[in-house]
């Protein structure tokens, strides 16, 4: 079990693999981010369950799994807010939420992907996943050229080019 500064993020989820930016202004976000640079930039994003227009997010406002994340960036200042890009590392289980240094941490530990297929199947999906992956991409207009060609590239790779000519 490790204990990790929390993000509430609002209306989004934070997927391993994925970067996002964020709009940080509450007080208990910002703190969050300060804890976090101060023990190696690691926090943890957990989607609220309902859009709340209280300030302070409470652990019963929270899911039980959430995103380790990289704080890649942090722009702005305290009076205007804060512009985060955060980078999805590891999909966490949370046993538990403590409230420190005024905002939320969770007693949480890695949740382990569960495979429940044989390596032929996971093997035939993940060809056909290419292939219609690759389809697609050669009808979208800003796609790097590295990931044009998708049986070229990784699983991760592909879901970025997608997802970054997403609409």
């Amino acid at each position: 079990m490790r204990t990790i500064p929390v993000i509430p993020i609002k209306s989004t989820v934070i997927f391993p693999g994925t970067t996002s930016p964020l709009r940080v202004g509450r007080v208990q976000s910002i703190a969050a981010i300060r804890s976090a640079q101060m023990s190696g930039g690691w926090i943890l994003a957990v989607s609220q369950k309902h859009d709340t227009d209280d300030r302070n997010v409470k652990s019963e406002d929270l899911f039980k799994v959430g995103t380790l994340s990289k704080i890649e960036k942090v722009r702005g200042d305290e009076s205007r807010g804060f512009q985060v890009i955060l980078r999805g590392d590891k999909r966490f289980e949370i046993d538990s939420y403590e409230e420190k240094e005024n905002h939320l941490w969770a007693v949480c530990s890695e949740s382990l992907d569960f495979v429940d297929t044989d390596a032929a199947t996971y093997k035939t999906l993940l060809v056909s996943l290419k292939e219609l992956s690759q389809s697609i991409l050669e009808l979208l207009p800003n796609v790097p050229t590295n990931a044009r060609n998708a049986g070229s590239v990784g699983a991760v790779e592909l879901v970025q080019a997608l997802v970054a000519n997403a609409a």
